[in-house]
């Protein structure tokens, strides 16, 4: 607390409290943020630091882009983008860990969070690996369409901008700094060389490293 004034001390008590229910849960995590900025308000003097976020563009973007991505999610439609190029793309074992893997990249773009792309994701990886014959802990084939998939959905997340909410975040903090701004365009003129080629490796990588015994061919029970 050296060097801080009173109201400074205040902020930053609430701010570790705040984090400190976040971790524990005692009550949902949206009824903490508004207590958070109640305190603030009323008894710091923070009154317009408080609402001065709303007036930052990557707050909505990133509640337009949440708010879209949970109707996708909820609604199935994420599943079904992913089940029609499963359909349509696989053929083989390795063929069916590309597919899931543009999958992944697809919902990306619908989707603003790797947790929720991981939700749609992980049971239709389970199926295409039990449609394939793996069970569960009994040999070490299926971890390749998973660990794929895994590492695709991290990779996506700064891919696109608006992959993931920290992205919108992060840019809306540069711009208030520096004044610089990015486009949704550039950003993928500055990842897609990158993120593009390590997306394609994946998939195969991973069926190196991860697939059947070797020798072993399994069919996809598509």
């Amino acid at each position: 607390f050296t060097g801080l004034e009173a109201q400074a001390k205040g902020v930053l008590i609430v701010f570790f409290w705040a984090i400190l229910m976040w971790i524990v849960r005692p009550i949902p995590e949206y009824l903490i943020a508004v207590l958070a900025a109640a305190i603030l308000a009323i008894f710091f003097g923070q009154k317009a630091n408080v609402v001065a976020g709303f007036a930052t563009s990557g707050w909505w973007l990133c509640l337009w882009a949440g708010f879209i991505g949970a109707v996708i999610k909820y609604s199935g439609l994420g599943e079904r983008v992913a089940y029609w190029i499963l359909v349509k793309l696989t053929r083989s074992e390795l063929s069916a860990n590309y597919a899931t893997s543009i999958a992944n990249t697809v919902l990306s773009l619908m989707i603003p969070s790797n947790t929720a792309r991981g939700a749609v994701m992980s049971p239709i990886c389970a199926n295409i690996c039990e449609g394939m014959g793996y069970a569960r802990g009994e040999h070490k084939g299926d971890a390749a369409i998973m660990l794929s998939n895994l590492y695709t959905n991290t990779t996506n997340t700064w891919l696109f901008y608006t992959a993931v909410g920290a992205n919108a975040i992060g840019m809306a903090l540069v711009q208030e700094t520096t004044g610089q701004s990015i486009s949704w365009l550039g950003w993928l003129k500055a990842t897609c060389i990158p993120a593009g080629i390590i997306v394609l490796l994946i998939p195969l990588l991973t069926q190196f490293k991860f697939s059947a015994r070797k020798g072993e061919k399994r069919e996809v029970n598509i």
